[in-house]
């Protein structure tokens, strides 16, 4: 049997049918949750990660990683999307000069892409995740703050997948050196 206040599964005890998701009661009544009305949205979305987050604690994440950063957070596309953009505009910096300051040349790009990212990363991981809740509060109207609560924001598949990239890249400048070097 489906909720008829929230469409999701519901359970039954020895007495009732009920909604975990939305507090429905077969006797029309509601379970409350206990969720703290102080909080934000887009605390009860983050949890622990909020403060880290927010006040730009993860900025060594941000430096290391770059676009990746966005896999890390659940972003995939983005992170996916941004790295060759990156990748581009080290390129376009090293072809500005000869091979005599192109070394230079990388690190002022490098160094310029990485603090751009570790200036701004968290702030657009917000406006995504602010438009998540968004779209949360309109599929969830009656329990979407349960929801938020539940959601896990990390990403295990942003992880696996910021993993598999790493690897790539390392096995690519490999093959790039091993085939320069023969």
């Amino acid at each position: 049997m489906k909720c008829p206040k929230c469409g999701m599964p519901l359970m039954k005890d020895k007495v009732h049918n009920f909604c975990p998701y939305c507090g429905y009661l077969d006797d029309g009544k509601q379970i409350k949750m206990i969720v703290d009305p102080k909080e934000t949205d887009l605390e009860l979305l983050l949890g622990n990660d909020f403060h880290k987050i927010t006040t730009n604690s993860t900025w060594l994440s941000c430096l290391l990683l770059g676009p990746l950063y966005f896999c890390l957070r659940g972003f995939l596309f983005l992170g996916v999307f941004l790295m060759p953009i990156e990748w581009l505009f080290w390129a376009f910096i090293i072809s500005l000069g000869d091979v005599s300051v192109s070394i230079f040349l990388f690190f002022f790009a490098f160094c310029f892409t990485r603090l751009i990212f570790m200036t701004f990363s968290n702030m657009i991981c917000i406006f995504f995740y602010e438009r998540k809740i968004k779209k949360i509060k309109k599929q969830f109207p009656d329990c979407y703050r349960e929801k938020l609560e539940e959601m896990d924001c990390s990403g295990d598949l942003g992880n696996f997948i910021l993993i598999v990239i790493i690897a790539l890249i390392i096995i690519g400048l490999y093959l790039y050196l091993y085939t320069s070097i023969s």
